[in-house]
Protein backbone atom coordinates (compact mmCIF):
# COMPACT_ATOMS: atom_id res chain seq x y z
CA UNK A 1 0.00 0.00 0.00
CA UNK A 2 1.37 3.58 -0.86
CA UNK A 3 2.05 5.85 2.19
CA UNK A 4 1.04 8.80 1.20
CA UNK A 5 2.64 10.98 4.02
CA UNK A 6 5.71 9.71 1.70
CA UNK A 7 4.32 10.74 -1.93
CA UNK A 8 3.36 14.02 -0.80
CA UNK A 9 7.16 14.41 0.77
CA UNK A 10 8.49 12.89 -2.46
CA UNK A 11 6.57 15.04 -4.67
CA UNK A 12 7.71 18.20 -2.92
CA UNK A 13 11.76 17.08 -3.65
CA UNK A 14 14.05 18.28 -5.81
CA UNK A 15 14.77 14.31 -7.18
CA UNK A 16 11.56 13.99 -8.59
CA UNK A 17 10.59 17.14 -10.58
CA UNK A 18 11.72 15.42 -13.85
CA UNK A 19 9.66 12.08 -13.19
CA UNK A 20 6.47 10.69 -14.50
CA UNK A 21 3.61 9.74 -12.07
CA UNK A 22 4.31 5.70 -12.89
CA UNK A 23 8.06 6.36 -12.44
CA UNK A 24 7.30 7.97 -9.06
CA UNK A 25 5.25 4.89 -7.92
CA UNK A 26 7.75 2.72 -8.46
CA UNK A 27 10.47 4.80 -6.77
CA UNK A 28 7.75 4.50 -3.57
CA UNK A 29 8.14 1.13 -3.80
CA UNK A 30 12.03 1.25 -2.74
CA UNK A 31 11.83 4.62 -0.44
CA UNK A 32 11.10 4.64 3.24
CA UNK A 33 10.72 7.29 5.92
CA UNK A 34 13.26 7.39 8.52
CA UNK A 35 13.46 9.70 11.36
CA UNK A 36 16.82 9.45 13.41
CA UNK A 37 17.00 11.73 17.10
CA UNK A 38 19.41 13.80 18.04
CA UNK A 39 23.05 12.30 17.51
CA UNK A 40 22.16 9.81 15.51
CA UNK A 41 24.69 9.32 12.72
CA UNK A 42 23.43 9.06 8.83
CA UNK A 43 26.53 8.67 7.33
CA UNK A 44 30.36 7.75 9.06
CA UNK A 45 33.46 9.34 7.38
CA UNK A 46 35.25 6.36 5.71
CA UNK A 47 32.54 4.25 4.80
CA UNK A 48 30.28 3.49 2.52
CA UNK A 49 26.66 4.76 2.50
CA UNK A 50 23.63 2.49 1.66
CA UNK A 51 21.38 4.87 -0.32
CA UNK A 52 20.53 8.73 -0.51
CA UNK A 53 18.88 10.48 2.31
CA UNK A 54 16.75 13.25 1.62
CA UNK A 55 16.20 15.78 4.50
CA UNK A 56 12.11 16.44 5.13
CA UNK A 57 12.43 18.45 8.43
CA UNK A 58 14.99 18.58 10.60
CA UNK A 59 18.43 19.59 10.39
CA UNK A 60 22.13 17.42 10.36
CA UNK A 61 25.99 18.44 10.67
CA UNK A 62 28.69 17.76 8.11
CA UNK A 63 31.24 17.05 9.79
CA UNK A 64 35.11 15.91 9.29
CA UNK A 65 37.90 14.55 11.43
CA UNK A 66 41.13 15.82 10.95
CA UNK A 67 44.20 14.60 12.30
CA UNK A 68 45.85 17.16 14.57
CA UNK A 69 42.73 18.99 14.12
CA UNK A 70 39.83 17.23 15.52
CA UNK A 71 36.34 17.64 14.48
CA UNK A 72 35.51 20.53 11.85
CA UNK A 73 31.83 21.39 11.00
CA UNK A 74 31.41 22.23 7.48
CA UNK A 75 27.65 22.73 7.12
CA UNK A 76 24.69 22.35 8.02
CA UNK A 77 21.60 20.65 6.04
CA UNK A 78 17.88 21.21 6.32
CA UNK A 79 14.36 20.64 4.69
CA UNK A 80 15.04 19.50 0.98
CA UNK A 81 19.09 18.67 1.31
CA UNK A 82 20.20 15.56 -0.46
CA UNK A 83 22.59 13.08 1.91
CA UNK A 84 24.89 11.12 0.54
CA UNK A 85 24.37 11.55 -3.27
CA UNK A 86 27.86 12.12 -4.23
CA UNK A 87 28.14 8.47 -2.81
CA UNK A 88 25.78 6.74 -4.91
CA UNK A 89 27.15 8.65 -8.05
CA UNK A 90 30.67 7.75 -7.28
CA UNK A 91 30.37 4.76 -4.84
CA UNK A 92 33.38 6.29 -2.61
CA UNK A 93 33.75 5.85 1.17
CA UNK A 94 32.42 9.15 2.62
CA UNK A 95 34.74 12.02 3.23
CA UNK A 96 32.40 13.03 5.90
CA UNK A 97 30.24 11.89 9.18
CA UNK A 98 26.81 13.18 9.02
CA UNK A 99 25.42 13.74 12.13
CA UNK A 100 21.58 14.83 13.17
CA UNK A 101 21.57 17.66 14.97
CA UNK A 102 17.66 17.63 16.30
CA UNK A 103 15.44 14.83 15.94
CA UNK A 104 15.23 14.75 11.77
CA UNK A 105 12.47 12.88 9.47
CA UNK A 106 14.27 11.68 5.97
CA UNK A 107 13.40 9.77 3.24
CA UNK A 108 15.55 6.87 2.31
CA UNK A 109 16.15 5.64 -1.11
CA UNK A 110 18.93 2.49 -1.07
CA UNK A 111 21.55 1.87 -3.72
CA UNK A 112 19.39 -1.17 -4.96
CA UNK A 113 16.52 1.10 -6.45
CA UNK A 114 19.39 3.05 -8.66
CA UNK A 115 21.00 -0.07 -9.58
CA UNK A 116 17.60 -2.15 -10.44
CA UNK A 117 17.05 1.64 -12.69
CA UNK A 118 20.36 1.15 -14.79
CA UNK A 119 19.22 -2.14 -16.48
CA UNK A 120 15.55 -1.86 -16.66
CA UNK A 121 14.72 2.14 -17.29
CA UNK A 122 17.85 4.54 -18.34
CA UNK A 123 15.78 6.86 -18.79
CA UNK A 124 14.46 7.59 -15.27
CA UNK A 125 18.06 6.90 -14.03
CA UNK A 126 18.72 9.99 -16.24
CA UNK A 127 16.23 12.22 -15.10
CA UNK A 128 16.91 11.12 -11.20
CA UNK A 129 20.54 11.50 -12.11
CA UNK A 130 20.03 15.07 -13.51
CA UNK A 131 18.66 15.87 -10.55
CA UNK A 132 20.96 14.36 -8.16
CA UNK A 133 23.94 16.34 -10.52
CA UNK A 134 22.07 19.44 -10.47
CA UNK A 135 22.77 19.27 -6.32
CA UNK A 136 26.18 18.45 -6.28
CA UNK A 137 27.09 21.25 -8.88
CA UNK A 138 25.64 23.63 -6.32
CA UNK A 139 27.78 21.96 -3.44
CA UNK A 140 30.80 22.32 -5.59
CA UNK A 141 29.70 25.82 -6.32
CA UNK A 142 29.44 26.37 -3.00
CA UNK A 143 32.93 24.74 -1.80
CA UNK A 144 34.73 26.97 -4.92
CA UNK A 145 33.82 29.95 -3.21
CA UNK A 146 34.56 28.73 0.57
CA UNK A 147 38.03 27.51 -1.06
CA UNK A 148 39.33 30.97 -2.72
CA UNK A 149 37.72 32.68 0.88
CA UNK A 150 40.22 31.01 2.57
CA UNK A 151 43.31 30.23 -0.27
CA UNK A 152 43.11 34.45 -0.16
CA UNK A 153 43.70 34.36 3.63
CA UNK A 154 46.74 31.64 3.30
CA UNK A 155 50.17 31.67 3.18
CA UNK A 156 50.19 30.01 -0.60
CA UNK A 157 53.04 30.97 -2.94
CA UNK A 158 51.48 32.90 -5.88
CA UNK A 159 51.77 31.58 -9.32
CA UNK A 160 55.21 33.11 -11.13
CA UNK A 161 54.42 35.37 -14.25
CA UNK A 162 56.68 32.58 -16.04
CA UNK A 163 54.03 30.01 -15.13
CA UNK A 164 51.07 32.12 -15.94
CA UNK A 165 52.58 33.24 -19.51
CA UNK A 166 53.25 29.25 -20.51
CA UNK A 167 49.90 28.28 -19.13
CA UNK A 168 48.69 30.89 -21.75
CA UNK A 169 50.97 30.22 -24.67
CA UNK A 170 50.54 26.00 -24.88
CA UNK A 171 47.77 24.68 -26.98
CA UNK A 172 46.46 20.60 -27.81
CA UNK A 173 47.31 19.77 -31.22
CA UNK A 174 44.78 17.60 -33.39
CA UNK A 175 46.68 14.23 -34.27
CA UNK A 176 45.51 10.89 -35.93
CA UNK A 177 45.44 7.29 -34.18
CA UNK A 178 48.03 5.91 -36.52
CA UNK A 179 50.95 9.28 -35.43
CA UNK A 180 49.57 8.10 -31.79
CA UNK A 181 50.36 4.01 -32.52
CA UNK A 182 47.03 3.41 -31.18
CA UNK A 183 44.90 0.59 -32.82
CA UNK A 184 40.81 0.80 -33.09
CA UNK A 185 40.47 -2.43 -31.31
CA UNK A 186 43.07 -1.25 -28.40
CA UNK A 187 40.69 1.95 -27.59
CA UNK A 188 37.69 -0.98 -27.71
CA UNK A 189 39.24 -2.78 -24.93
CA UNK A 190 39.41 0.09 -22.81
CA UNK A 191 36.98 0.15 -19.43
CA UNK A 192 35.60 3.23 -20.52
CA UNK A 193 34.23 1.69 -23.94
CA UNK A 194 33.58 -2.44 -22.64
CA UNK A 195 29.80 -1.70 -21.98
CA UNK A 196 29.16 -0.44 -25.39
CA UNK A 197 28.15 -2.45 -28.07
CA UNK A 198 30.70 -2.82 -31.28
CA UNK A 199 28.01 -0.88 -33.25
CA UNK A 200 27.53 2.44 -31.04
CA UNK A 201 31.26 2.33 -29.81
CA UNK A 202 32.33 2.76 -33.97
CA UNK A 203 29.60 5.36 -33.91
CA UNK A 204 30.80 7.18 -30.88
CA UNK A 205 34.13 7.37 -32.09
CA UNK A 206 33.32 8.97 -35.03
CA UNK A 207 32.28 11.94 -32.63
CA UNK A 208 35.38 11.81 -31.00
CA UNK A 209 38.73 13.97 -32.20
CA UNK A 210 42.70 12.67 -30.99
CA UNK A 211 44.71 15.08 -29.43
CA UNK A 212 48.37 15.79 -28.00
CA UNK A 213 49.33 18.42 -25.61
CA UNK A 214 52.50 19.39 -23.83
CA UNK A 215 53.01 19.50 -20.00
CA UNK A 216 51.37 22.76 -18.74
CA UNK A 217 49.14 22.99 -21.32
CA UNK A 218 45.37 24.06 -20.41
CA UNK A 219 42.27 22.51 -21.89
CA UNK A 220 39.70 23.69 -19.70
CA UNK A 221 40.29 27.53 -18.12
CA UNK A 222 38.09 28.61 -15.03
CA UNK A 223 35.58 31.01 -15.86
CA UNK A 224 34.76 29.09 -19.42
CA UNK A 225 31.65 28.32 -20.62
CA UNK A 226 32.52 25.18 -21.83
CA UNK A 227 31.23 21.51 -22.21
CA UNK A 228 33.65 19.58 -23.95
CA UNK A 229 34.12 15.90 -23.11
CA UNK A 230 37.68 14.48 -22.38
CA UNK A 231 39.02 11.29 -21.97
CA UNK A 232 42.71 11.02 -21.11
CA UNK A 233 44.73 7.96 -22.93
CA UNK A 234 48.07 8.98 -21.84
CA UNK A 235 49.95 11.21 -19.27
CA UNK A 236 48.09 12.82 -16.26
CA UNK A 237 45.81 15.91 -15.81
CA UNK A 238 45.63 18.50 -13.34
CA UNK A 239 42.59 19.78 -11.70
CA UNK A 240 43.12 23.10 -9.47
CA UNK A 241 41.39 26.52 -8.18
CA UNK A 242 42.51 29.41 -9.13
CA UNK A 243 41.91 32.83 -7.34
CA UNK A 244 43.97 35.89 -6.83
CA UNK A 245 46.88 34.89 -8.31
CA UNK A 246 47.39 31.44 -6.50
CA UNK A 247 46.32 28.08 -7.05
CA UNK A 248 45.19 25.20 -5.09
CA UNK A 249 45.55 21.55 -6.30
CA UNK A 250 42.15 19.18 -6.14
CA UNK A 251 43.07 16.34 -7.70
CA UNK A 252 45.64 14.58 -10.61
CA UNK A 253 43.34 12.60 -13.59
CA UNK A 254 45.44 9.53 -14.55
CA UNK A 255 44.72 7.50 -17.69
CA UNK A 256 41.37 6.33 -18.53
CA UNK A 257 40.05 9.50 -16.29
CA UNK A 258 36.69 11.58 -17.50
CA UNK A 259 35.92 15.52 -17.03
CA UNK A 260 33.93 17.46 -18.96
CA UNK A 261 32.43 21.45 -18.43
CA UNK A 262 29.96 22.12 -16.82
CA UNK A 263 27.48 24.24 -18.54
CA UNK A 264 25.03 21.47 -19.27
CA UNK A 265 23.76 22.91 -15.82
CA UNK A 266 21.76 25.86 -15.24
CA UNK A 267 24.24 28.05 -17.56
CA UNK A 268 27.75 27.82 -15.29
CA UNK A 269 31.09 28.89 -15.57
CA UNK A 270 33.48 25.89 -15.65
CA UNK A 271 35.02 26.76 -11.77
CA UNK A 272 37.58 24.42 -12.13
CA UNK A 273 40.89 24.52 -13.84
CA UNK A 274 42.12 21.59 -15.96
CA UNK A 275 45.85 21.76 -17.42
CA UNK A 276 48.25 18.88 -17.81
CA UNK A 277 50.81 18.27 -15.66
CA UNK A 278 52.90 15.79 -18.01
CA UNK A 279 52.28 15.05 -21.99
CA UNK A 280 48.91 13.67 -22.38
CA UNK A 281 47.36 12.28 -25.31
CA UNK A 282 43.09 12.16 -24.81
CA UNK A 283 40.25 12.05 -27.09
CA UNK A 284 37.47 14.74 -26.90
CA UNK A 285 34.32 15.12 -27.79
CA UNK A 286 33.79 18.88 -28.72
CA UNK A 287 30.00 20.48 -27.09
CA UNK A 288 28.50 20.99 -30.60
CA UNK A 289 28.79 17.04 -31.14
CA UNK A 290 28.02 15.93 -27.73
CA UNK A 291 24.68 18.20 -28.32
CA UNK A 292 24.01 16.08 -31.82
CA UNK A 293 24.45 12.60 -29.98
CA UNK A 294 22.14 13.60 -27.34
CA UNK A 295 19.30 13.94 -30.81
CA UNK A 296 20.46 11.24 -32.40
CA UNK A 297 21.70 8.46 -29.90
CA UNK A 298 20.12 8.91 -26.81
CA UNK A 299 21.42 5.56 -25.18
CA UNK A 300 25.21 6.69 -26.30
CA UNK A 301 24.29 10.38 -24.26
CA UNK A 302 22.92 8.72 -21.26
CA UNK A 303 26.17 6.54 -21.20
CA UNK A 304 28.49 9.50 -21.55
CA UNK A 305 26.07 11.68 -18.74
CA UNK A 306 26.68 8.88 -16.95
CA UNK A 307 30.53 9.65 -17.12
CA UNK A 308 29.99 13.18 -16.41
CA UNK A 309 28.13 12.46 -13.33
CA UNK A 310 30.86 10.90 -11.48
CA UNK A 311 33.56 13.38 -12.87
CA UNK A 312 32.09 16.36 -11.21
CA UNK A 313 30.39 13.91 -8.11
CA UNK A 314 34.91 13.34 -8.09
CA UNK A 315 35.48 16.64 -8.19
CA UNK A 316 32.87 17.65 -5.33
CA UNK A 317 34.99 14.87 -3.11
CA UNK A 318 37.81 16.71 -4.34
CA UNK A 319 36.67 20.32 -3.14
CA UNK A 320 35.95 18.55 0.09
CA UNK A 321 38.77 17.28 1.18
CA UNK A 322 40.96 21.01 -0.34
CA UNK A 323 38.68 22.31 2.26
CA UNK A 324 39.02 20.54 5.05
CA UNK A 325 42.73 20.83 4.75
CA UNK A 326 42.67 24.39 3.95
CA UNK A 327 41.26 25.02 7.18
CA UNK A 328 43.37 22.77 9.13
CA UNK A 329 46.18 24.79 7.81
CA UNK A 330 44.57 27.53 8.85
CA UNK A 331 44.23 26.32 12.18
CA UNK A 332 47.73 25.04 12.50
CA UNK A 333 49.52 28.22 11.32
Amino acid sequence: MINPELKMALLKTKLCKHLELQELDMLLNYSRIIIFNAADMLLQQGKRSDGVYIVMTGAVSVLAKVIGVGVINLATLSDGDFVGESGLIVDPVSAVSVIAKIETKCIFIPNTYFAMLGVFSPETKHKINVSLIENVLLHLQMMHSKITQVMHQSKMLSISIFDEVLHSLTNPKKITLESAMIQVDQLQRLDFFRLLSEEDFLFLLQYMDLYDAPRHCPLIKEGEKTADFYLILRGAVLSSVRSGGKAAKLSVLSPFSVFCGMTFHEDMSMLIDFTTCEHAIFLKIPAEKLAQLKNTKIDIWYYLYDAMCRSWANLAQAADKLDIRLHSELYNR
